[in-house]
């Protein structure tokens, strides 16, 4: 690394490849660190803020190539990740990792030990098909996908917005590859017509288009409707394997096309004309269904895998045979024209987590991230944190026998002669009470033929969500509740942009659970009813983060109601006392600005200066400077 022999240990389930932050001031503290949006999660573990990034050159044999070195705290070695494993073509046999170029006449040169023993046999099989990793859009050879109307609808076209100029030549040149790849077909005109929403990505550089059809198409189209398999199906067929692999579509509902009548229906209005869509695109309501079920026909009659939306999980009771599952898999998804994506594949994992559930060799499982945001909840500091974890407990002190009792010494604490003084007895009694609403008397299997209910909440230093099915009798039983600490640059939001982002992360979290079913949101914040609305439009000044968000929930089929904030006790007790994780999940995006007409730079020299030049700000400045007049 920059001509530095350093040992790194191969990682094939990490998408990216990290250093240490002691290694990286031993060999490279001349070389800046940038800042990065990435967020890394231990497998199985907790969330990682990394200290930034590096940009470094990665020499193995004669090749050399430029990559990003993620730093991170605390790390015990440097990992070389997917990233690097696939762009050298690496090659595992046994514990051994090899590179073969043909620069190097097809000599093999031994990099490291393995991590994670997989067979020999497996590269060969990747080598194979190699093709069905190509960093190229699949195209489903099947039927070409139908979205119908309901009845008597007036078409809809919405004009489209404007794009500042300094992102027009961007936006144009996206256009102009997705109409060459075939997913666009600019048209003359046309009835229907979604806005364009342009994002601009991570590197600043390069910029991504989608379309809200939350505001135009969703409401009329039809369902579709396919179910999800049970947990009791995936059990079932993954049931006896020892070891799990789990496969990643690229860009999967892009992999579908569109019939020629579904094209018009979701063309965009763009400033630069009408484009006809013809891939089935993220954000349609019928999308979840429709690819569940044509990968299931794919693979129908493969051994030892399910698919659950865009995962495919494979298996087998041996290595061999694991192996030859998946070798038919993937003979049936390149037939059928799909294609993987390599960097977020994991091959012979000893588990894998769905619906809450922990499946491994030995069985099926509680997964314990279900109930870690109650387990980690840290000690009220005050009443009122206390308050409002007491407001919780009472919300489900109904499902467990003498639960106020149990609790005598947290009441106490509540009582205005007390001082609040945490002893032995409040210490037992709280465990107490987070043991009982983590435990089966409380806490309920996910079932996706009941309601699901999202309650969510934000505080000024944390987010929090409780998923709960909603019960014949009307009560409600959680399923899983999740929370986080809210970062240095979250805690400057504006309260409303929080609740926003507490309910974009709830959902985004509990994806597994929430996509492809209808399902309700409630929150204690009523702006949000009109932000977040089931068929509303944004304000046109709303901030770029919360375009973002808006536009990931129109992929959703949700409700949203509003409550009082004495009701949402379950959400504003997870969000006061948050698990002590900063996580950031905010994929390639990093702001929406279709709502923005033009782009100006202001710095806080020329703010302070155009203020004072203001008439009636200027009057303003100096009455909070000098005070208001006497007279």
């Amino acid at each position: 690394v920059n001509k530095t022999p350093i040992v790194m240990e191969v990682d094939t389930g990490a998408g990216l490849s990290c250093l240490p932050y002691e290694m990286y001031c031993k060999y490279f503290s001349n070389i800046k660190v940038e800042q990065t949006a990435v967020r890394l999660r231990y497998y199985d573990g907790p969330i990682v803020k990394p200290r930034g990034q590096i940009k470094v050159t990665v020499t193995i044999g004669d090749c050399s190539k430029t990559f990003t070195l993620i730093i991170v705290d605390g790390a015990k070695r440097a990992l070389l990740g997917r990233d690097i494993f696939t762009e050298f073509e690496l090659i595992i046999r046994g514990t051994n990792v090899f590179y073969k170029d043909v620069s190097l006449h097809n000599r093999n040169v031994s990099i490291n030990k393995v991590n994670v023993e997989v067979p020999i046999e497996l590269d060969i099989l990747l080598n194979k098909y190699k093709n069905l990793f190509k960093a190229e859009l699949g195209l489903y050879k099947g039927e070409k996908i139908n979205l119908s109307v309901v009845e008597n609808v007036t078409p809809t076209f919405i004009k489209a917005q404007q794009i500042p100029i300094a992102f027009r030549d961007k936006v144009k040149q996206e256009l102009a590859r997705l109409e060459g790849e075939g997913v666009i077909c600019k048209v003359d005109n046309s009835e229907w017509g979604t806005p364009l929403v342009p994002v601009l990505k991570a590197n600043g550089k390069d910029v991504r288009v989608c379309a809200n059809y939350k505001i135009t198409i969703n409401k009329f189209l039809r369902d579709v409707n396919h179910p999800l398999p049970l947990i009791e199906e995936i059990f079932s067929s993954l049931g006896g394997g020892q070891r799990f692999t789990k496969l990643d579509f690229l860009n999967a509902y892009n992999q579908l096309e569109l019939d020629a009548e579904t094209a018009k229906l979701l063309a965009w209005s763009t400033p630069y004309g009408i484009y006809e869509v013809k891939r089935l695109p993220y954000g349609t309501k019928p999308a979840c269904a429709i690819f569940q079920s044509k990968v299931e026909k794919v693979l129908l009659g493969c051994q030892n895998t399910v698919n659950y939306l865009d995962d495919i999980v494979v298996t087998g009771k041996t290595d061999k045979e694991h192996l030859e599952n998946l070798a038919v898999v993937f003979e049936k998804l390149y037939r059928a024209g799909f294609r993987l994506n390599i960097k977020k594949c994991e091959f012979f994992r000893e588990s894998i987590s769905y619906l809450g559930y922990k499946i491994t060799a030995e069985g099926l499982g509680t997964d314990s991230r279900k109930i870690a945001a109650i387990q980690e909840i840290p000690q009220p500091k005050d009443v009122t944190e206390l308050r409002s974890f007491i407001g919780m407990v009472n919300y489900y002190s109904k499902f467990v026998h003498n639960f106020a009792d149990k609790l005598k010494p947290l009441y106490n604490l509540l009582k205005e002669s007390s001082k609040f003084t945490w002893s032995i007895q409040c210490e037992e009694a709280f465990q107490l009470a987070k043991r009982e609403i983590a435990s089966e008397k409380i806490l309920v299997h996910f079932d996706q033929n009941k309601p699901i209910r999202l309650a969510c909440d934000a505080s000024q230093s944390g987010i929090g969500a409780a998923l709960s099915h909603v019960m014949r009798d009307g009560t409600e039983r959680p399923i899983c509740f999740v929370s986080r600490v809210l970062t240095k640059a979250e805690e400057k939001y504006a309260m409303v942009q929080k609740e926003a982002l507490g309910i974009y992360w709830a959902v985004q979290k509990l994806y597994q659970y929430l996509a492809g079913r209808k399902f309700e949101i409630v929150t204690d914040h009523k702006p949000l009813q009109t932000i977040f609305g089931e068929f509303k439009t944004l304000p046109k000044m709303a901030a770029g983060r919360m375009q973002r968000w808006a536009l990931f929930l129109s992929g959703f089929d949700y409700s949203i109601r509003y409550i009082k904030g004495s009701d949402n006790v379950k959400a504003d007790a997870l969000s006061r006392l948050p698990m002590k994780t900063v996580e950031i999940n905010e994929g390639d995006e990093v702001d929406y600005f279709n709502f923005l007409e033009t782009v100006n730079v202001i710095d806080s020299i020329r703010l302070r200066a155009e203020t004072r030049k203001d008439t009636e700000l200027s009057k303003v400045f100096n009455f909070i400077r000098y005070g208001f007049p006497h007279t």
